[in-house]
């Protein structure tokens, strides 16, 4: 990935604190495409391109609904064999990155309950 300068968002997605209860989405922003199990990216407001491996690629599959931190976490415990502590670390400077990129958002109140009524209606 390419490493862009955060100190742009004073107030941005790169505030949020990530715990295993912080949820998150998509951002519909970046222009996407899938080439075999990778996913690019392009994103005009970051300015950069984005590639992501299999696994962050799985993490961004993931998140085309929010789904909370810990979810995602315990998703890829179930898919690879790997340290609990040792994945959390990764998967939260991972998905840290993301949300100070602006690929990632956390989803708002009403957001989250529109989609809840579209699911049950």
């Amino acid at each position: 990935m390419q490493r862009n300068d955060y100190r742009q968002r004073d107030k941005g997605p790169a505030t949020v604190p990530l715990t295993a209860d912080t949820l998150l989405v998509q951002d519909s922003e970046p222009t996407r495409t899938t080439q075999g199990e990778e996913v690019m990216m392009l994103s005009a407001r970051a300015g950069a391109y984005f590639g992501l491996n299999k696994v962050g690629s799985e993490i961004w599959a993931m998140l085309a609904q929010p789904r909370s931190v810990g979810e995602v976490c315990q998703a890829l415990a179930q898919l690879y064999q790997v340290e609990a502590d040792v994945l959390a670390a990764e998967v939260h400077a991972f998905l840290q990155q993301m949300l100070s990129n602006g690929l990632l958002r956390v989803p708002d109140p009403g957001e989250l309950q529109r989609m809840s009524q579209g699911r049950s209606g």
